[in-house]
């Protein structure tokens, strides 16, 4: 089972590098407000496994705080924007121009990899109701609510109802989006859910959500859910032989 993990892992690398490289360009601009003068960076993951971190772009902020970069993308992308510790979520598409703000922060020179990533607070210009950051964003807000909300009462009171009503407004909230990234998004971020929850047996998981011929590499939902799984696999089987081991 290690194996075939390893086997993904270079697989979603390789996926992940063609979808940058064999693209057309993303353009990323806007203002750095109190940031002039410092080096500003777009990163995503070379892969959802190991994590490590892949740079796309960067450039340094001109002395009126402006800042463009480029990034050739072939497909629906999370990324990320960092400027020293401070960090802000994107979600970036092919041949897309996005106009951003970043407002002023008290960066700390030189010594961003001693702290903890702090929220790089962006806002978008121009951008129209549909796009994807909005979606998301409006997504995992309901979402981390209604967990916050509802999470003792499916866990320990086993009382799915709640979930499937929650579905179905979802379901009816964005029936008119035909993004597929963002379905996916919003269905993995349920089926985690599931799993963490244990509403479905392992085996019930695999046959709803795993397809080996349709694999999302790409999106950041998707591998969540699949590292979830996996990582309670693996922590399973070790489980297992500490138990031989200990006969």
């Amino acid at each position: 089972m290690y194996k075939i993990k390893l086997i993904i892992t270079q697989i979603i690398f390789v996926v992940l590098y063609l979808s940058i490289t064999i693209a057309q360009p993303t353009v990323i601009s806007g203002v750095a407000y109190n940031a002039m003068g410092k080096k500003i960076h777009l990163v995503t993951y070379e892969d959802y496994i190991s994590n490590n971190l892949l740079e796309l772009s960067s450039t340094v902020i001109d002395t009126a705080g402006k800042f463009t970069m480029e990034v050739p993308l072939s497909s629906t992308c999370y990324a990320s924007i960092q400027i020293d510790e401070y960090v802000a979520d994107i979600y970036l598409k092919p041949h897309k121009k996005i106009i951003i703000n970043i407002a002023p922060e008290q960066y700390d020179e030189g010594v961003a990899y001693l702290f903890q990533p702090k929220l790089l607070n962006i806002t978008f210009s121009e951008i129209p109701p549909d796009d994807i950051n909005l979606l998301i964003y409006e997504f995992n807000l309901i979402y981390d609510n209604f967990i916050h909300d509802n999470f003792k009462k499916i866990y320990y009171k086993r009382n799915f109802n709640i979930v499937d009503s929650f579905n179905l407004c979802i379901s009816n909230k964005y029936n008119n989006i035909n993004d597929n990234y963002f379905l996916d998004y919003v269905k993995y971020k349920m089926a985690n859910f599931e799993l963490i929850t244990r509403r479905k047996s392992k085996s019930d998981i695999i046959k709803t959500y795993f397809d080996p011929e349709n694999i999302k590499y790409n999106n950041a939902a998707y591998m969540e859910f699949f590292n979830t799984f996996f990582d309670g696999y693996f922590n399973g089987i070790a489980g297992k032989i500490d138990e031989v081991e200990l006969v």
